[in-house]
């Protein structure tokens, strides 16, 4: 359980890394542990249960697939209200390793998160086709969500932008450079 002052982020260990909710702060978050129904893995790979996944490789021999599990988490006092989380998971046939970085900070309400990528075969190169910063689900009501973020037309560089999130994926991609 990641906690900040207002929210509540829940994640569990079926084998691999399933996220069961965000959103405010729950009073006992492990009343969450016996919700049936579909938990989305808190970082996707090709051919899971999202067959686009965030996460799509190329291994030496030409596969595609990913079968990550858990191995090990750890967390870790950064400094007066700021922890860092970390999860491992391991694919079950090639040497490959994904590690979910989550680092809460209580007093803002901001928990950032990354993942470190990890070949552990240095004589043979793994081709990363996808890997996405971060999918997280959002429980429902979809309509208690918005997404803020800054549009990039010249002369609009600055105008803050809100939009309700609803079902769905939602990307947001930088065109820099790009034409058209």
């Amino acid at each position: 359980t990641i906690n900040t002052k207002n929210t509540t982020l829940v994640l569990t260990n079926w084998n691999s890394i399933h996220q069961l909710y965000y959103g405010k702060t729950l009073a006992n978050p492990k009343d969450l542990q016996t919700v049936g129904g579909h938990k989305p893995e808190a970082y996707s790979v090709r051919g899971g249960w999202n067959h686009s996944g965030g996460l799509g490789v190329v291994h030496p021999d030409g596969n595609t697939s990913l079968d990550l599990k858990f191995q090990s988490s750890t967390v870790k006092t950064i400094s007066k209200g700021v922890k860092h989380y970390t999860f491992e998971l391991k694919d079950t046939h090639y040497p490959f390793r994904v590690k979910l970085h989550y680092r809460a900070f209580h007093d803002s309400d901001v928990i950032e998160t990354w993942c470190d990528f990890i070949n552990d075969d240095p004589k043979s190169a793994v081709k990363l086709d996808r890997f996405d910063s971060v999918a997280m689900g959002m429980q429902s009501p979809a309509k208690a969500y918005h997404l803020d973020h800054y549009v990039s037309n010249w002369g609009s560089e600055f105008q803050l932008q809100r939009e309700p999130l609803g079902y769905g994926t939602k990307t947001i991609q930088n065109r820099a450079g790009v034409r058209g």
